[in-house]
């Protein structure tokens, strides 16, 4: 299994199922708060080929995807009303930017190449 890190640009600093496991926590603790998670760019290796990309997704979905609002209720426009969310139990929003890697397969990760994106279909 490939092990995949949190960066801060260049520089390695956790391991991302660290991430998860707190992120998991903090679900299950503050059911009432939205999480936005927003991965967009990949600096580390500075070729992250498609193979590498889609064992990325893998992961992300085995740990997050159960918590995660399927992405038909996040269209463009009126998206959902915080009430909405909250009573489907789901509040983590998942975004990815490598269109080729999300699409067709994953129903709760939605495509978008920025966090604002998504955060304006939460407050319109």
């Amino acid at each position: 299994m490939t092990d995949f890190f949190i960066n801060h640009d260049l520089v390695r600093v956790i391991k991302i199922k660290h991430i998860f496991d707190e992120i998991k926590k903090f679900l299950q603790l503050a059911p009432k708060e939205i999480i936005v998670l927003d991965f967009h760019r990949f600096p580390y290796p500075t070729n992250f080929t498609y193979n590498l990309h889609k064992k990325f997704i893998d992961v992300v979905y085995e740990a997050l995807g159960i918590h995660a609002l399927p992405t038909k209720d996040l269209q463009v426009g009126k998206g959902p009303s915080l009430n909405e969310i909250w009573a489907k139990n789901k509040n983590l929003i998942i975004c990815y930017a490598d269109k080729a890697t999300v699409i067709g397969k994953y129903n709760t990760i939605l495509i978008c190449y920025n966090i604002f994106s998504t955060l304006f279909v939460l407050m319109y």
